[in-house]
């Protein structure tokens, strides 16, 4: 039903939505931290891992931004969750993806201090970008995005 959904909204001058790439993860507190006890799987984007393991592949990704009517559309809350050591694969994915469907904006969640540091209770947000694995290619993902670096090809496959 998103696709009708998202029609809905033509009614607006743009088209937004949120969006994040995530894995299981269980345990206590786990809607707005990380800590001991939890468990979690690990889910790459480029192989197209379901967010539960042993189920089929998975071909969505919040990085996927259909347009309607030639409006505006952008992405105004998206990240790749912690815990997943393929994390790092955020950035430069929603870059590319983000340049080739010609989205308007993406906007990251969340920068939330300058510092990977520990929250009250000693958990850490599962959805900053403030991690080694993430803020460090962000000046790179904006090139990328911003001059549109990644082009499609004129043909991708060409029959006999």
């Amino acid at each position: 039903m998103d696709p009708l959904e998202r029609l809905s909204y033509t009614a607006g001058d743009c088209i937004d939505r949120h969006g994040y790439f995530s894995s299981i993860h269980q345990g206590d507190a786990l809607g707005y931290s990380i800590c001991n006890g939890q468990t979690f799987s690990n889910r790459s984007a480029l192989r197209f891992d379901p967010a539960e393991p042993g189920k089929p592949k998975d071909f969505t990704n919040p990085a996927m931004d259909l347009h309607y009517n030639q409006m505006p559309s952008m992405i105004s809350e998206t990240t790749f969750n912690r815990l997943n050591r393929y994390r790092s694969q955020g950035p430069l994915y929603c870059a590319a993806y983000g340049s080739l469907q010609g989205s308007d904006a993406i906007v990251h969640f969340a920068f939330n201090g300058t510092a990977c540091e520990v929250q009250p209770g000693g958990g850490r947000d599962p959805g900053s970008v403030v991690t080694p694995a993430m803020l460090g290619q962000f000046s790179a993902a904006a090139l990328l995005y911003r001059k549109s670096l990644i082009k499609s090809p004129s043909v991708s496959i060409r029959g006999k």
